[in-house]
């Protein structure tokens, strides 16, 4: 059997069981073995699709012909061919490739660099609705469909979620569907078919990055290592062949006496084990402090960062990140959501400025409603974190419009990636407010500054060349307005920032 489909693009080997088994997703282990025309190879995991059905699904990565092997230990057997044709659209991360970690950042197959701006859409799978939606100014008829398209809209390339691999509360909220037929021990195809794959799909199709984990905390960690193995190599199998970065789970770091971080450790462990694409993987940890959970692990590649909801975080914090050793990258993937609690409306767009200038190349917002689907006001929904706010609102926020000005900033730059945070270093700079005054520079052709103090003074540039000819600029960030202010002339290497043009927060861009 040939098929044919397009690179990076997924297609399915759909295959067929004339036995009976007691219980599929356990009794029968399908794997598959892809080469292609490079010699390169793909091992992945198939999975039992419900009946006697099971499948495989691959997404080629180079194009020509490629053939596969099936084994099985029942008689679940195949060999065939698959032929990859070139991408003829125009979604980035098809046209570039999967997104793969570099040194410090991500960056697709092909290296063009990956900006990640996501969204937050924790438990979404078990929530948020595919066939109504309540929404009182968009049309349609999924919630789920809405906010992913608003996302788009704005500029996110990240959708950050997980599916509940336990029956956590969610808040008030009643899952749409259970991954499993029996509690924690077998599964639920049909539930992953009817909710989970349509979501995942779209997100694909749409060109849409996903920041996927399993579940939370010790509210999933408590069902066990075995369980939770079992849901990563199922959740690995359906999904590897989509455009995947994996978190684990949410707060993966956060242990009782009925959850340890083993837990999350197995299932990790899992899926890099039979991620044949070995997609990025790292582990959403708690805010405390400034952990490095699984950073010894030869399969982590990357931390996922959390700064929490009660301050924008230091330079220093960041800064632990940034020195770690072996070199990876870091993001910052939860503070500050806009509308939680009692933060502060500017916080969100501080602490996304703060932590790219910081050296997390790539940023994940939250907003009240969305993070933690609320469907209307009088339903339950987080209410204590999201003071009452349903999504339709959410999407409202000006946060949201806000990163995407972030993004378009530093895309504007060319290869952000080159900025290198300077945490202070006077060689650089020195600023009346060395906190709230944040720099990174590509060596003394580019500086950035982000000055979000509520004063007017501002400070000075170090480390110029008086060869150079330089220009300076204030950028809005609230209203994406650049402001000319003219030559910036240094003496002995130095120049004086002028004054903010206003209290608010803004950004120095000074050019040669």
């Amino acid at each position: 059997m040939t098929h044919e489909v397009e690179q990076w693009n997924r297609v399915e080997v759909v295959l067929r069981s004339s036995a009976r088994y007691e219980h599929p997703d356990t009794d029968v282990r399908v794997s598959a073995v892809f080469t292609g025309p490079s010699g390169a190879t793909i091992a992945l995991p198939g999975f039992w699709d419900g009946g006697d059905v099971w499948k495989v699904r691959f997404a080629p990565t180079e194009v020509g012909l490629w053939s596969y092997a099936v084994t099985s230990n029942s008689d679940i057997a195949e060999t065939g061919e698959i032929r990859a044709v070139p991408y003829s659209g125009e979604l980035d991360i098809y046209r570039h490739g999967f997104v793969r970690v570099s040194e410090r950042a991500f960056e697709h197959a092909d290296g063009t660099p990956f900006f990640w701006l996501g969204n937050t859409h924790w438990q979404a799978p078990n929530y948020e609705r595919l066939d109504a939606s309540n929404h009182p100014r968009i049309a349609g008829d999924s919630q789920f469909r809405i906010t992913a398209d608003h996302d788009r809209e704005l500029g996110f390339t990240v959708y950050q979620t997980y599916p509940d691999a336990a029956l956590n509360d969610g808040g008030g909220n009643v899952s749409r569907v259970n991954w499993w037929t029996e509690d924690f021990t077998h599964l639920n195809p049909q539930a992953f078919t009817e909710q989970f794959d349509v979501m995942m799909d779209y997100l694909a199709d749409h060109g849409t990055v996903i920041a996927l984990g399993l579940g939370v905390h010790t509210e999933t960690g408590r069902i066990g290592a075995e369980a939770l193995s079992h849901f990563a190599r199922y959740v690995t199998a359906r999904y590897a062949a989509h455009p995947i970065v994996w978190i684990t789970g949410q707060e993966v770091d956060i242990e009782n006496e009925y959850a340890s971080m083993d837990t999350w450790r197995a299932a990790a462990q899992t899926i890099a084990e039979n991620d044949g694409y070995h997609h990025p993987l790292g582990a959403h940890m708690y805010s405390v402090g400034e952990p490095k959970t699984f950073g010894e692990e030869p399969w982590h590649t990357w931390f996922p960062t959390q700064g929490g909801h009660e301050e924008v975080r230091s330079q220093q914090h960041y800064k632990s990140y940034w020195d770690f050793e072996p070199r990876k990258p870091f993001l910052e993937t939860e503070a500050n959501y806009e509308g939680i609690w009692s933060v502060p409306p500017d916080a969100p767009r501080q602490s996304a400025w703060k932590a790219l200038l910081c050296g997390s190349y790539g940023y994940t917002y939250g907003v009240t409603g969305v993070w933690a689907i609320k469907w209307d006001y009088d339903v339950p929904g987080w209410d204590d974190f999201q003071n009452g706010t349903p999504w339709f609102d959410g999407l409202d926020r000006p946060g949201g419009v806000q990163m995407g000005i972030l993004r378009r900033f530093f895309e504007g730059l060319g290869d952000w990636q080159r900025l290198v945070p300077r945490f202070g270093d006077p060689a650089y700079g020195s600023f009346a407010a060395p906190e709230e005054s944040v720099l990174a520079t590509y060596g003394n052709v580019t500086y950035v500054a982000y000055f979000y103090g509520a004063g007017l003074e501002t400070g000075a540039l170090a480390g110029m060349d008086p060869a150079k000819a330089y220009t300076a600029t204030w950028f809005n960030p609230r209203a994406e307005e650049y402001v000319p202010i003219g030559a910036a002339v240094p003496e002995g290497g130095s120049w004086l920032v002028p004054p903010k043009p206003d209290t608010e927060d803004w950004v120095l861009l000074v050019t040669s």
